[in-house]
């Protein structure tokens, strides 16, 4: 009778410390399992949260890297060389106010469509205006050193014109293409021909009559919107080609 007392209160006490160390078991392993996935998720939270504003701060602020100010460079100089080797080809003509109609006019379509890939690659705001300070620089130290406002005026017009479309989520259209190149020329030829005409007072451009200059605003603005839209499909090819990107 004792032995089986015994027996008994041996194999309840087994089985009591039995369930204790799995329930423990079970406390600390359902206990230590939700903490770390609670770490893990602030952790990643956290990190999204970083992210976020570090993208916000590169949208607001837009860092030209060392590709795009090359490439910057080059449209820069490419639109200078073309813009000269026209100036000296209407020269030739022997034409009325070749220099200062004949060859701005005709000229505003290859320099809208070479302009045009800057906004199809770099698109920063700024990139239009840095191209033409370039433009502006290179003609002040090759050719007439009152030209710069003239040729630099149109950047920012462009590039407000831009920032405009790609706010609106309309950046890759040819709208916007069009009409960045429509409002550069537009700038250059009023402010930017004012500025030759009246602040240096240069004599070959006082010679040009009203409304021959009113025809060049025309003309040319129209030929930069053509040329931005040339500028346009030949984004599209090279982006298609993989070669701009």
């Amino acid at each position: 009778m004792l032995s089986a007392f015994l027996c008994a209160f041996i194999t309840l006490t087994i089985r009591s410390k039995y369930t204790l160390k799995s329930q423990y078991c079970g406390v600390f392993k359902m206990g230590t399992g939700p903490v770390k996935g609670k770490e893990t998720k602030m952790k990643e939270t956290e990190l999204r949260e970083t992210e976020g504003r570090e993208a916000k701060k590169s949208q607001s602020k837009p860092r030209f890297n060392t590709r795009d100010l090359a490439f910057i460079g080059i449209i820069g100089a490419a639109v200078f060389i073309v813009h000269r080797v026209l100036l000296v080809v209407a020269t030739a003509t022997g034409l009325p106010f070749a220099a200062q109609f004949v060859h701005p006019t005709i000229a505003a379509l290859p320099d809208a469509a070479l302009l045009a890939l800057v906004g199809g690659r770099v698109k920063k705001t700024g990139a239009y205006t840095l191209t033409a300070v370039i433009w502006a620089v290179l003609y002040v130290i090759f050719s007439v050193p009152q030209s710069f406002i003239y040729f630099a005026i149109g950047g920012p017009f462009a590039d407000l014109v831009a920032w405009f479309f790609r706010k609106s989520g309309r950046g890759d259209s040819a709208a916007n293409y069009m009409a960045s190149m429509g409002a550069f020329f537009a700038a250059r030829t009023t402010i930017g021909f004012f500025s030759l005409n009246y602040l240096f007072g240069i004599a070959r451009l006082l010679a040009i009559p009203p409304v021959l200059w009113a025809l060049y605003i025309v003309v040319a603005t129209s030929l930069g919107i053509a040329g931005g839209w040339v500028g346009y499909k030949i984004v599209r090819e090279l982006s298609k080609a993989g070669v701009m990107r």
